[in-house]
């Protein structure tokens, strides 16, 4: 009996002694290795690097919607949308890393995992990090955070008597495995949609993207499949990939806000390619790709409509390519960038992509033509509070002698910090009041300086918390741009 109560009473006063702990000291405790080992200093990336340090243990820390220990977000219907969102699985995370346990430690890697991470539509943030070394290994933390991946939609506006509404239902996380799967039906004053749209970039637990859509619409039907294994970092070194589409429509001529005519068009195409790649290199990827593709599009009079004379012409193109991607490794990672409360990446090298093929009748075209395809972009950081981002295309056939289908396309949009967002508002206003004023004043050609003005109806759908949403419902946001515009040369 006298052992009993010595027993209880230390129990009691162990107990009092474990309340007594502050809590940093447990979640130091809770950090330590499994078998009690003093934790050794974190040395820098570099250090690490050259140290020859492995991938120990990886953390997957996946954060719910809204964060409870927020005192904003530790409310009912928060702590409600918790429960009835489904988490994004720990495999799907982990399968998305460029690294595994005992490989090398790279802090390049586990910056580009978080770039990947963070280019998913169902993340609000992530963030890759080593947090412990011991006796050569470094466990490394992987923090998440979904947003509310359920998007529904509805939309209605009426303008010069005619009615049109929208609705629309998307979830871009079904059951927390990264699929994303949209039903959308919009009623216009031209056309009526009707699209369903299914993407899983993670298909079979692989690198796999399969994209699928389907249409029905009232002016005719299009589907657009899609497989392909692409190049998902900068030292991938294979890729392959197919798709086919298929479009048949009716589509109209107006005058005067009223159908002229109109003629069907049927469109059906084949795309494949492979690619592969030495990797990175001295900070560059060099990728190359062959493929081949068909494109057939036939266009069709509607009986009392259209003169055959005015239709765009029948083409049957069917050749191979060879193509070049130049990707240079250097990104930036902004906070409050182009988004409120957002982590962000962007391109701050170049990058180039370039495609050359030849059609020609043996292979089944009904001409010779030499077709051609090219992107190049460009971010450049003038300072650490501005970036502009260039951007340009062209692409086009060259046949019986000249250029055709002709486009060029440039595009140098400026990026402001959220800190000259106030700023950026006010010269807005100011630009749009002096428009309105004097609408003679006409910018010199291929320099036009124009203003995007948009109303945050809804914040960020999925992005944003409630709270903050119901802060931004009236919110004005302006972004100047440079704009050449886009020409099409015939």
């Amino acid at each position: 009996m006298k052992f009993d109560s010595v027993f209880c009473i230390a129990r009691r006063w162990s107990i009092v002694a474990w309340l007594a702990v502050p809590t940093s000291v447990l979640a130091d405790t809770a950090s330590l290795p499994a078998l009690g080992l003093p934790t050794t200093p974190l040395p820098s990336d570099s250090e690490l690097e050259q140290a020859g340090a492995r991938i120990g243990e990886i953390e997957i820390d996946n954060q719910d919607v809204f964060d409870a220990r927020d005192p904003k977000e530790n409310r009912g219907l928060y702590r409600l949308s918790n429960r009835l969102h489904i988490e994004t699985k720990p495999e799907l995370i982990k399968r998305q890393l460029l690294f595994k346990s005992d490989d090398e430690y790279s802090r390049r890697l586990l910056d580009e995992s978080a770039r990947i991470l963070r280019s998913q539509r169902f993340f609000y943030n992530a963030e890759v990090v080593p947090v412990r070394y011991v006796n050569g290994r470094v466990d490394v933390r992987v923090t998440t955070r979904d947003v509310w991946s359920l998007n529904p939609g509805v939309s209605f506006s009426r303008r010069g008597g005619k009615s049109t509404y929208g609705v629309e239902l998307e979830e871009l996380n079904l059951l927390g495995r990264g699929v994303s799967v949209g039903i959308h039906h919009k009623s216009g004053i031209d056309r009526d949609v009707r699209r369903i749209d299914f993407a899983d970039r993670h298909l079979l637990g692989q690198r796999l993207e399969l994209l699928a859509s389907y249409g029905n619409n009232s002016d005719g039907d299009e589907m657009h499949l899609g497989l392909e294994r692409p190049f998902y970092a900068l030292d991938t070194r294979h890729a392959m990939g197919a798709s086919v589409e298929s479009v048949d429509r009716v589509n109209s001529l107006y005058a005067l806000g009223q159908v002229d005519s109109q003629f069907r068009e049927q469109a059906n195409s084949f795309d494949a390619y492979a690619g592969w790649s030495s990797g990175l290199r001295d900070g560059w990827a060099r990728r190359w790709l062959v493929g081949y593709t068909r494109d057939r599009r036939e266009f069709e009079a509607l009986p009392g409509s259209v003169d055959g004379d005015v239709l765009p012409e029948n083409r049957d193109l069917s050749y191979p390519w060879v193509g070049f991607e130049l990707v240079q490794d250097e990104f930036a990672t902004l906070e409050n960038h182009d988004q409120i409360g957002r982590t962000e990446d962007f391109l701050l090298g170049t990058r180039l992509e370039a495609r050359l093929g030849y059609s020609t009748t043996g292979f089944g075209s009904d001409r010779n033509a030499l077709i051609y395809h090219a992107t190049f972009d460009r971010g450049i950081a003038l300072s650490p509070r501005s970036t502009v981002t260039l951007g340009s295309a062209l692409e086009g056939r060259w046949q019986d002698g000249r250029a055709q289908g002709l486009l060029f396309r440039i595009q140098r949009p400026l990026l402001l910090p959220a800190k000259r967002a106030l700023a950026s508002i006010r010269e807005s206003r100011r630009h749009l009041q002096s428009r309105a004023r004097s609408r003679s004043a006409v910018a010199p050609r291929g320099r036009q300086r124009t203003t995007r003005l948009s109303v945050a109806l809804s914040g960020r759908r999925q992005e944003r918390t409630l709270h903050d949403r119901a802060t931004l419902l009236f919110g004005l946001v302006s972004v100047p741009t440079l704009s050449s515009g886009r020409r099409r040369i015939f």
